[in-house]
């Protein structure tokens, strides 16, 4: 299964200087998310044909938040390393049953009349951790 969630956030930041020559920073942040989740599922059958369905755009508000670790090398260059946690479908959940061949709905809520092991709402939770270069851009 392969899904795509582009997402935009609105939120805050707080950062914190660890250093008296205001080299290192922690940062910490939280925001409200906006994402539109699609995709596809895929299905190899023994026969080694491929099948697909295709996940439909579905519209989901949620939070994130992330901490990292800032560093400045130099005047211009810095690096950083964090984490971010994102609950990407607290309001807007729902579901539907498709009329069209080959296309589905994420079916994230609870809905027993669409499918009976569908008992229970889903949510879709991620964890990242990444780490790269800062380019400070104008004066102190």
């Amino acid at each position: 299964m392969r899904i795509n969630q582009p997402y935009a956030g609105l939120g805050f930041e707080y950062a914190q200087y660890t250093d008296r020559d205001s080299k290192s920073s922690f940062n910490f942040g939280l925001d409200i998310v906006a994402s539109i989740i699609t995709g596809r599922a895929y299905q190899t059958m023994a026969s080694g044909i491929e099948t697909f369905n295709t996940l439909r755009g579905n519209f989901r508000l949620g939070f994130g938040t992330n901490v990292f670790w800032n560093f400045r090398l130099s005047p211009a260059v810095g690096i950083n390393v964090g984490s971010r946690f994102q609950f990407s479908n607290i309001l807007g959940k729902s579901s539907s049953s498709s009329d069209e061949s080959g296309y589905v709905y994420l079916n994230d809520e609870a809905n027993q009349s669409i499918n009976i092991q569908n008992s229970n709402s889903k949510n879709l939770v991620f964890l990242s951790f990444y780490g790269g270069m800062s380019f400070y851009i104008g004066k102190r």
